[in-house]
Formats: C-alpha cells, sequence, structure tokens
C-alpha cells in the first residue's frame, strides 16, 4: 500500500459509528515497515482520510483492503 490507494476496512476495531466496511477511504500518509511496540509487529500502517469522517484515522495494513491503487 502507498499514498493515494482507495481502501476500505476489512473488520472494525473501534466505535466509530460514520465509517463501515463499506466506507471508502485514501491514505494520505503510509509507513510500509512500520513497527508498534505494544503489538510487537512490523507491518504497514498510516493515516487514512475516510469519506464519511471529519478526521484522519491511524489504520493498520492488516485491517485493509485495498480498493485501487494509486497510479
Amino acid at each position: 500500500m502507498k499514498v493515494g490507494d482507495l481502501v476500505t476496512r476489512t473488520c472494525i476495531h473501534r466505535t466509530e459509528p460514520d465509517i463501515t466496511k463499506e466506507t471508502l477511504g485514501i491514505i494520505v500518509e503510509w509507513e510500509p515497515d512500520y513497527t508498534d511496540c505494544g503489538r510487537k509487529r512490523n507491518e504497514g500502517a498510516g493515516w487514512v482520510k475516510w469519506s464519511t469522517h471529519p478526521d484522519f484515522s491511524i489504520e493498520y495494513e492488516t485491517d485493509l483492503e485495498l480498493i485501487n491503487e494509486n497510479r
């Protein structure tokens, strides 16, 4: 995944009633090798701007589904 990719969530972990599995978002910042000390995993993570949400959300690659790649 990279900046500009269109994504949706594969599952919902947080209570954000305006973001569902069908909500589309665009990746605005991405770190492909993000390391989270709490999760003890090295994975992609970054900020997503959702079409129905007024703010950006931090998301992990394992929780996102790629809909359309930025070319």
